[in-house]
């Protein structure tokens, strides 16, 4: 046998190899494979089906010798992507996905098998990640994965102060101004509440400095933007959180009482306390809220209104909340 080869050694889904030959001497030329009886010297074009061994034998009166070649598949590529990376619970994402030289894909959370190309609208609660398994006819695997993150969180009302408009009993404010100012004041601070364990970043609300003094932020929602779209409550919609007297040796246990409030307003609907009124001195321990967004407001753009208000002396009344989201699920 003065050669037998097998080109190429991969082929891709659907692809061809050409086996060539040169024999001397040899009576009888065969290959196996279904190929059969061969003259001495040719070739032939041959479309195997996963790894495929192809053997020649040449043979004459004094015996037989043979040789072989093996032809192989090609790695199967893939790429699957997943967008938008993140969603809001509830809404949906988009798994696209890219695959050559395989014969079975599948993708693994209950999608199963899939075609080559294509894409899948998915809607997870929670983070899931999603792997798309490619194989060729030889056995060889290409593994690809996305992930899609899932938030429950529309809207942080403590690091989003900035965009509420703030006013007191003595008028308009501006969102971070002087813990001292006697006017009332609302800024971002780290601190902990009255009872509490451990600091957290509070939105830091102190009262007008007279008797029954009040301050409050008002979040008009209807700016939002929520996957293209302006905001209106959901019926799975709730606002939750915690607020609560600031923990500060300086004040402690000289601080009054504060009233706290969730006040929700929309066009058109009686204004309506979400939360509370509930009134808290520095010997109580921080109150916890989880409301859902009634049936008047949905699908109407909302303004939240977080309120606190001071009793017959408002000096020392340093009102915090703590962790105040709008969530959905």
């Amino acid at each position: 046998i003065n050669y037998f080869r097998g080109e190429p050694d991969e082929i891709g889904m659907d692809g061809k190899a050409n086996l060539s030959w040169n024999v001397t001497g040899a009576t009888l030329v065969s290959i196996n494979q279904g190929v059969g009886s061969v003259p001495v010297k040719g070739n032939r074009s041959v479309s195997p089906i996963g790894v495929t061994k192809y053997t020649l034998n040449a043979s004459n009166e004094s015996g037989s010798i043979y040789k072989y070649v093996t032809i192989g598949c090609i790695d199967p590529t893939v790429n699957l992507t997943g967008e938008p990376k993140r969603i809001l619970y509830g809404d949906q994402a988009t798994l696209s996905w890219e695959v050559t030289e395989a014969n079975s894909i599948s993708i693994d959370q209950g999608i199963g098998n899939v075609p080559a190309n294509g894409k899948k609208i998915v809607s997870p609660t929670e983070k899931t990640t999603y792997t798309l398994i490619a194989s060729n006819p030889c056995g060889e695997e290409e593994v690809n994965s996305t992930t899609i993150d899932v938030t429950h969180v529309i809207y942080n009302f403590v690091y989003s102060g900035k965009d509420a408009s703030w006013r007191s009993g003595k008028g308009n404010l501006h969102y971070s101004g002087s813990r001292d100012d006697s006017i009332g004041s609302a800024l971002l601070i780290y601190g902990k509440l009255v009872k509490s364990n451990a600091g957290d970043f509070l939105l830091w609300t102190h009262p007008n400095w007279q008797s029954n003094g009040y301050i409050e932020g008002a979040y008009d929602l209807s700016n939002l933007m929520l996957s293209g779209k302006e905001y209106v409550p959901d019926v799975r919609d709730h606002i939750s959180g915690k607020f609560g007297l600031l923990d500060d040796s300086d004040i402690w246990p000289y601080c009054g009482e504060v009233t706290f409030k969730v006040v929700l307003k929309s066009e058109g609907v009686p204004d309506f306390v979400l939360i509370g009124p509930t009134t808290l001195n520095c010997e109580n321990t921080p109150s916890s809220f989880d409301a859902f967004i009634p049936t008047q407001f949905i699908g109407k753009p909302i303004t939240v209104v977080l309120r606190a208000e001071a009793g017959e002396d408002s000096d020392l009344d340093h009102a915090a909340w703590n962790n105040v989201i709008l969530m959905r699920g």
